[in-house]
């Protein structure tokens, strides 16, 4: 997976790059939710309520999926 950082609406956006070849669409729904949670939980500076929040999901249920996809922290270089 790819991830790079572009400008969209004003503000600078992540996407991804996902490799479909040959994949179960499970696989690629995992890469993708793994990646939007890390971004998220960046966006929040690390606060999991605060990114909850802006993914639209419950607090617990954001925790449950950072624990599966073993996302520990997320540090913003400046």
């Amino acid at each position: 997976m790819l991830s790079k950082f572009e400008e969209c609406g004003g503000e600078a956006a992540a996407t991804v790059q996902v490799c479909l070849e040959g994949r179960p669409l499970s696989d690629v729904i995992k890469e993708v939710e793994a990646a939007y949670l890390g971004h998220v939980l960046t966006k929040a500076d690390g606060n999991k309520t605060k990114a909850a929040e802006l993914a639209g999901v419950a607090t617990d249920t954001f925790r449950k999926k950072l624990s599966l996809y073993r996302i520990r922290a997320v540090f913003r270089v400046c």
